[in-house]
């Protein structure tokens, strides 16, 4: 993924949180130590917008679980 500002946005959060360190590899996409279950899973629960150069990643609308059972620790 490119470089740039990055935020994730979550639900009951009211502020998205910033991040700096979203990197992918072997099919996982990792966020500040915390290991998505694989990029595919990723694309299934967020959306992914992009505006001058800052990605933003929001669950989508019909996610109905946890956030954090999104990702592994």
């Amino acid at each position: 993924m490119g470089r740039g500002r990055q935020v994730v946005r979550i639900p009951g959060e009211e502020e998205p949180v910033e991040i700096f360190d979203i990197e992918e590899g072997n099919g996982f996409i990792y966020v500040l130590g915390r290991t998505l279950h694989s990029k595919r899973l990723f694309e299934k629960y967020f959306s992914v917008e992009e505006w001058k150069h800052v990605k933003v990643y929001e669950l989508k609308k019909d996610f109905s679980g946890n956030p954090d059972d999104v990702f592994l620790y």
